[in-house]
């Protein structure tokens, strides 16, 4: 399958209205404030994480019943959280997640609540053993080709500089919009872009892990 999966209005509007209905009516997430990285001290995002008997005859179980079907046969959801991101994620991958329940990870999907002026920038750098890029500098050479400067400030520049020099774009997805479908293996670096220099409130996306039997 391709590394990456992108999807224009993969699902209905009516869906989507159904589904952001669904997500806003659940009881309070917890926050995640950082602990050490670039945001130190500041809060990062509220996340829902959805369990098994809070999906069945909801919105949220038509969507994993059209996005499963794209995935190779023994996909299955892995977990499935209401994010709210006040502040962008660093760079990072979602190999090792707490409720997958295999060794294999497979892809990170996400689905966009709303219109919002921000992307995800996927790096051709991963790592299957750990999601921390310190970890990856550690191990690893400087990258032949790296991010350009244009770029890094474009999109990157609230994170590390020196992290640049070990990048290199695979891609820049589009900006998010109600009714994507966006998927990519979770192996890969990621990061989101600088959206809260422009943005008032929150990006709000449900978050899908999916492993492979």
């Amino acid at each position: 399958m391709d590394d990456i999966i992108f999807k224009e209005n993969f699902f209905s509007k009516e869906l989507m209205e159904r589904l952001n209905h669904d997500l806003e009516s659940l009881s309070s997430g917890s926050n995640f404030v950082d602990p050490a990285g670039i945001w130190v001290g500041q809060l990062i995002a509220n996340q829902r994480r959805l369990v098994r008997n809070e999906v069945f005859d909801t919105s949220v179980k038509e969507v994993i019943d059209l996005i499963l079907p794209e995935f190779d046969l023994g996909a299955f959801i892995a977990e499935l959280s209401y994010v709210k991101l006040y502040l962008p994620w660093d760079i990072h991958t979602d190999s090792n997640r707490q409720q997958s329940f295999t060794q294999r990870p497979y892809y990170n999907v996400l689905i966009p609540l709303h219109s919002v002026d921000s992307r995800t920038i996927i790096f051709n750098e991963a790592s299957e053993e750990f999601n921390e890029f310190s970890k990856f500098k550690e191990q690893n050479q400087k990258s032949n080709n790296p991010v350009s400067l244009d770029i890094w400030n474009k999109y990157l520049d609230m994170c590390w500089d020196h992290d640049r020099e070990w990048l290199s774009i695979k891609e820049i997805l589009p900006a998010q919009d109600a009714g994507q479908f966006i998927a990519f293996k979770r192996k890969f670096f990621h990061s989101s872009d600088n959206f809260h220099k422009r943005l008032s409130g929150p990006k709000r996306f449900l978050q899908i892990i999916v492993d492979q039997a």
